[in-house]
């Protein structure tokens, strides 16, 4: 997520990021809502600062009918400012949660995947002599895309037998490399890297609030669990 300080000091910028990502996000909108929450905050502040300097003269004698009557009206003033606050934030966290994170200068601007850029190719391509196969033809049944859609929706699989086993395989090789200092120093050397730390394995919590998830754009659409 973007700081909303960002985004107002940088409009232009975001607004170029939200039509290259294609994002249907009002910018211009969200600033209004912005301001007007910020300007809510205000006056909400500055009744709650007469509500207690009026409290504070009530201490230690009796209340005058003018006195209970100015805080009865700060009470309902305050009232109705809550009210209108948490609509107005409620909108404004509708259009914040929408706007994507910034491309970076370097990234090339294209439709589609033809417009990546190629920075650099290790080794060299094998001709086969014949056209290869993809994964989902090579694997069979071993992985069914369909059955998992229908418990969790798309981008998912199911993985059987040897694939599973490979799948094991392949990120116990990824740990092992990562996480050898001597390895990640030759890879970092191969490609420029100043960097050598190894990689710190970690096991998370499998759950998430949903506030979390949301900012992390896990919830979108909102249903989708």
């Amino acid at each position: 997520m973007l700081d909303i300080q960002y985004i107002r000091t940088n409009v232009d910028r975001v607004k170029k990021t939200i039509a290259l990502r294609s994002v249907v996000c009002d910018v211009d909108k969200l600033l209004r809502l912005d301001k007007e929450k910020n300007q809510l905050q205000q006056d909400l502040d500055m009744l709650r600062a007469k509500k207690n300097t009026l409290n504070n003269e009530m201490k230690g004698g009796k209340p005058t009918l003018e006195q209970i009557e100015k805080g009865k009206s700060i009470k309902m003033q305050v009232q109705a400012l809550e009210t209108e606050y948490k609509d107005v934030e409620s909108r404004f966290l509708s259009e914040f949660l929408q706007v994507p994170n910034i491309i970076s200068a370097d990234t090339p601007e294209g439709e589609n995947e033809e417009g990546n850029k190629v920075l650099r190719v290790f080794g060299k391509k094998p001709d086969f002599g014949f056209e290869p196969k993809t994964h989902m033809e090579l694997s069979g049944d071993s992985i069914d895309t369909k059955k998992a859609a229908q418990i969790s929706g798309s981008r998912f699989n199911y993985l059987f037998g040897d694939v599973a086993l490979l799948q094991f395989a392949l990120i116990d090789f990824v740990m092992h490399t990562l996480t050898n200092q001597e390895i990640v120093g030759e890879l970092a050397e191969k490609v420029g890297s100043n960097s050598k730390k190894p990689f710190i394995p970690a096991i998370v919590p499998v759950m998430c609030r949903d506030e979390v998830m949301k900012k992390m754009d896990r919830f979108d659409p909102i249903d989708d669990r």
